[in-house]
Parts: structure tokens; C-alpha cells; sequence
């Protein structure tokens, strides 16, 4: 690819655990988390596209959305060398069943490929185990994390 995509994820949390979906890279054979979020349009701020991807993904709101750092992205996958700048978010959704699911099934925005989306415990996310992305997001939801009663509650 030889463009800049700017995506938009927020960082969920409770009890020191964040909420991410399951990816998988054929070609490395490496399944690998990220926060929910994704791209953001033309014309669309980087909250309202939090809000659309969860909307459309997870079927529910927003309670609160506060915008929290920036991340650049440059990476591989499939093969192909990928360039994000990273807007990340902290959050609350507004239905809080959706904190008590261990599993829950959503949706790709767009498409009607079914992701699997978890809480995790950060601990989780070691040199041993699947990663999470983007690069540099684990140190900022350990600074999310630990500020667990945060404005958000």
C-alpha cells in the first residue's frame, strides 16, 4: 500500500482487563488482538467514527468517549507493508451486559464477517502471547488501566 490510513480505536475497559477483537495473519500463522475501532472517513472525526464502528460492530453506544493519545503505525500484514496513524480513545458503552460477556460475536463494518471480540487482562499480552496492536497500544492501556476509576467511572 503507499498511502496513510487513519484509523480511530478505543480502549474499553474493566477490572484491569480491555475489550479487543481476535484477528489472525495467514501468512505468519499469528492470531493477534487490537482494541475495536477502525478507519476513519473523510470528513468524519475520529470519535464519530468510534461511534459508527461500534454502532454498526457491537450493535449499541457510546456512554462516554474521551479522546486520549496518537500512535503511527507501520506494519506487515498478508505481505504487505501497511502505514496507520492511530487515533486512540478511552471509552464506555452504554450497554453494560456487554461488560459481563466473556465472548461476544460482532461485526465488521461494511461486511457481515462475524468477529470474536473479548476482555483480556493486559498481563495476557506478554512475549509469549499473541500480541496486541498497534504497536505501543500496551503501554497506553496500561496507563488507561491504571487509572481504572478514571472519568469514565
Amino acid at each position: 500500500m503507499d498511502f496513510i490510513h487513519v484509523i480511530a480505536v478505543c480502549v474499553f475497559h474493566r477490572d484491569g482487563m480491555i475489550l479487543v477483537s481476535e484477528g489472525f495473519d495467514p501468512v505468519h500463522k499469528e492470531i493477534f488482538y487490537r482494541p475495536l475501532g477502525g478507519e476513519v472517513m473523510f470528513g468524519e472525526r475520529g470519535e464519530n467514527a468510534i461511534r459508527r464502528e461500534i454502532r454498526d460492530g457491537l450493535k449499541t453506544t457510546l456512554a462516554e468517549i474521551k479522546y486520549h493519545s496518537f500512535l503511527e503505525n507501520i506494519f506487515t500484514f498478508e505481505n504487505q507493508t501497511h502505514h496507520e496513524l492511530v487515533l486512540v480513545y478511552e471509552g464506555r458503552l452504554s450497554n453494560n451486559l456487554l461488560y459481563e460477556a466473556k465472548e461476544i460475536t460482532g461485526t465488521e463494518t461494511g461486511e457481515e464477517l462475524a468477529i470474536k471480540v473479548i476482555w483480556k487482562r493486559l498481563d495476557e499480552f506478554g512475549s509469549d502471547d499473541p500480541p496486541l496492536y498497534p504497536e505501543g497500544l500496551l503501554k497506553l492501556a496500561y496507563q488507561i488501566v491504571s487509572k481504572e476509576r478514571s472519568y469514565l467511572g
